[in-house]
């Protein structure tokens, strides 16, 4: 086998990894993540300020571009941030 060849075969193991992990985070965490939080919109269950949402939005915009950003980066790192309402 030539080094094209295990680059090849590198590649698609990686890219399977990679897909089977992304969906399931996408799917599983960010998804139902934020199906969960809209359930919290409910006014007649929960009391909220709109400035809090503002905030929490805010924070979940941030939290996207850094994950973006991350996909700009070699090492794929970003910080993770916090928040408290």
């Amino acid at each position: 086998m030539n080094d094209t060849t295990n680059l090849t075969t590198e590649y698609i193991e990686k890219r399977a990894k990679f897909k089977k992990r992304a969906e399931s985070n996408l799917n599983k965490k960010v998804l139902d993540g934020l199906k969960q939080l809209e359930r919290c919109a409910n006014r007649k269950i929960y009391a909220y300020e709109d400035e809090t949402v503002d905030r929490m939005f805010t924070e979940i915009e941030a939290a996207v571009l850094a994950a973006r950003k991350a996909f700009a980066t070699d090492d794929g790192e970003s910080k993770r941030r916090w928040v408290e309402l």
